[in-house]
């Protein structure tokens, strides 16, 4: 396992390792148990590759790879009828000579060149990538563990600071902000930003942080969404509390899970306002 900036990692290699990642801390409370048996003891088998991982993959491959790199990786299904003996054996066939790529719909294909077409279509979001490569791997050794963190984009010759571009998907712009707390985007972005800075050798917050938005739905326009400081503060100060929590099961050998006392339980403040 290589340490530092990675250009180049691929993807199944950089999943492969027991690194602690921006996914992997949202696990770590309220029940480090949780994180050890997903995570360590590895007890609850792999994340299901599910139509919406597998397009995910697809589309950045698309936007931040290139056309030829998706065709290395991707293939679209025949148009077969697999609930017949003969639509069966064509497509037995098929995937033998696809050569272990991901099979993929048409649909996606279209639907991933649409969303391209509207990252090229904002010309700041194609000056940022102007510059720079895809798919940075940044690996750091911790006392106890190591952190690593996977950018979608990254150019270290930004004027303004090495600059990190994430890009997320949505169904609308407007969805966006909600996600970015709901799905704890803020604090994947301070998770990014504090790895990056420990390879680069630079203060946590000298890395730019940038959301690269793009809809799934038309008109497939695109967003640059960039998090203000408040929200990085926060989202450092988890990020933090939770490797702290890591690192000291690590040092302990212990993961603990829900405590044995009972607790009470209450109704949120709104109801009683509104029962009141």
């Amino acid at each position: 396992m290589n340490f530092g900036k990675i250009l180049n990692e691929p993807f199944a290699d950089y999943l492969a390792t027991d690194c602690v990642g921006s996914h992997r801390i949202n696990d770590v409370l309220p029940r480090p148990r949780v994180y050890f048996e997903k995570h360590i003891a590895k007890q609850h088998g792999e994340r299901a590759d599910t139509p919406a991982f597998l397009f995910g993959r697809l589309f950045h491959c698309l936007a931040l790879e290139g056309e030829a790199e998706m065709v290395k990786r991707f293939v679209v299904a025949p148009d077969v009828d697999r609930r017949t003996k003969a639509g069966k054996e064509e497509f037995a066939a098929f995937q033998a000579q696809a050569g272990g790529r991901d099979i993929v719909k048409q649909a996606d294909i279209d639907l991933a060149w649409q969303m391209v077409a509207g990252i090229r279509a904002k010309p700041a979001a194609v000056a940022m990538q102007a510059r720079g490569s895809p798919e940075v791997t940044f690996r750091h050794q911790l006392a106890s563990f190591a952190v690593q963190a996977r950018v979608d984009w990254f150019d270290g010759e930004d004027p303004a600071g090495p600059l990190c571009i994430n890009v997320k998907t949505v169904e609308t712009l407007e969805d966006f902000d909600a996600q970015f707390c709901k799905f704890h985007y803020y604090r994947g972005d301070a998770f990014y930003r504090l790895v990056v800075a420990k390879v680069l050798g630079v203060e946590p917050t000298v890395p730019q942080m940038v959301n690269l938005v793009v809809e799934k739905s038309p008109p497939y326009e695109c967003a640059i969404r960039v998090p203000d400081a408040e929200s990085l503060d926060v989202g450092s100060r988890e990020v933090m509390q939770r490797l702290a929590v890591i690192a000291r099961c690590y040092e302990s050998g212990e993961w603990p899970g829900e405590p044995n006392e009972a607790r009470r339980v209450s109704l949120p403040s709104w109801k009683t306002k509104e029962a009141a």
